[in-house]
């Protein structure tokens, strides 16, 4: 029996570990600031607050800066923050509200034993208690651990997916119920996923300065976690990078119909895949339900390497574009880097 791609067992691995509490998240005790805008000191009150608005400004000709030129002109954005706004300042102010109530019950708790008050500051405490959780190590996660090892193959993994031995273990796709997009009256399953461990498809496929600085740090910590898990550095180190790779073949796209959809895989999914466990680009016809191989030579021969990142189907689903580091799908290609190709489904133009 085919064992499970490695990239698979790893990410999930992966994604359990950075959505858990254990503590192999909890290396340092020293908590990360909080950001706050830098703004002038302004007097609260109840009600409108007119400090925040611009009273100089018509507001038939700008009601924007009328209503909001006050709190613009002295609040700057946190420098961990892509934008901010009242509601952000309001969730900040919030949390800080929380936390000193926390820190205050913990230090002299009269609230009943037993009571819900209580176990939220009893659970907190469980949360900022480094030392125990360091001692733990991986023993509160161990069984997810456990159940991720064992998985066989792929209907193995269906089938613990769907089990109560997945519970606590993140999954790759959520289903998810809400209106249908078409008739509001109608509620209709959505299915969501699967997460990328970047913010987005553009880390992995854009190679600019900064992109490339996430993706080192991201490998880096995936290293670190893995690490934790008791592996070797070397050996860490490839797991990060095999959790990295699987990342950008799980974004497909469509035909401007929606007809055929581009996608790329690790799976075995033609009989003539031999290089098992690289990724290869398809395409399905969610119209007459075949599916094809598109990262082939013009013979048909399959890359000699991987090929993914996210490959790009055109509006008519004709041509896909991708990238590969395979060097047999062009003449000439030696360089075994990572080069973009573009693949004619109707090459000779006969629909």
């Amino acid at each position: 029996m085919r064992q499970i791609s490695r990239f698979i067992a790893l990410s999930i691995a992966f994604l359990l570990l950075i959505t858990t509490g254990a503590g192999v998240l909890a290396q340092s005790p020293v908590a990360s600031p909080m950001a706050s805008p830098v703004a002038s000191p302004v007097a609260i009150t109840h009600g409108v607050q007119t400090a925040d608005m611009d009273l100089t400004v018509d507001p038939a000709e700008d009601f924007y800066q009328y209503a909001n030129g006050g709190w613009l002109a002295r609040t700057e954005i946190p420098d961990d923050s892509p934008a901010y706004g009242v509601f952000n300042e309001l969730y900040d102010k919030t949390d800080a509200q929380q936390l000193a109530q926390l820190d205050s019950l913990m230090s002299d708790n009269t609230l009943e034993e037993g009571s819900d008050q209580w176990k939220a500051v009893e659970f907190f405490q469980q949360g900022i208690d480094i030392d125990t959780r360091n001692a733990q190590g991986l023993a509160p996660v161990q069984p997810q651990l456990d159940v991720i090892a064992g998985i066989t193959d792929l209907a193995d993994m269906h089938e613990k997916m769907a089990s109560p031995a997945f519970y606590g273990i993140p999954s790759f796709f959520h289903v998810g119920l809400t209106a249908d997009l078409a008739d509001s009256t109608v509620n209709t399953a959505w299915l969501a996923g699967p997460l990328l461990g970047l913010p987005d498809v553009t880390y992995y496929s854009e190679d600019s300065e900064s992109n490339i600085a996430a993706r080192n740090a991201y490998k880096a910590a995936a290293t670190e976690f893995f690490q934790l898990l008791g592996m070797s550095e070397a050996d860490a180190t490839v797991a990060a990078q095999a959790v990295y790779d699987f990342h950008p073949p799980c974004y497909p796209t469509l035909s401007a119909d929606g007809r055929y959809v581009a996608s790329a895989t690790d799976a075995k999914l033609v009989p003539d895949d031999t290089y098992n466990f690289v990724p290869d680009v398809y395409v399905f016809d969610r119209l007459n339900g075949t599916l094809v191989r598109v990262s082939v030579a013009d013979n048909g021969v399959e890359a000699n390497g991987a090929s993914y990142f996210a490959p790009f189907i055109s509006a008519s689903g004709r041509f896909v574009a991708f990238s590969s580091i395979a060097f047999n799908l062009v003449a000439g290609d030696t360089n075994s880097v990572r080069d973009v190709f573009v693949h004619d489904r109707d090459a000779d133009a006969d629909g």
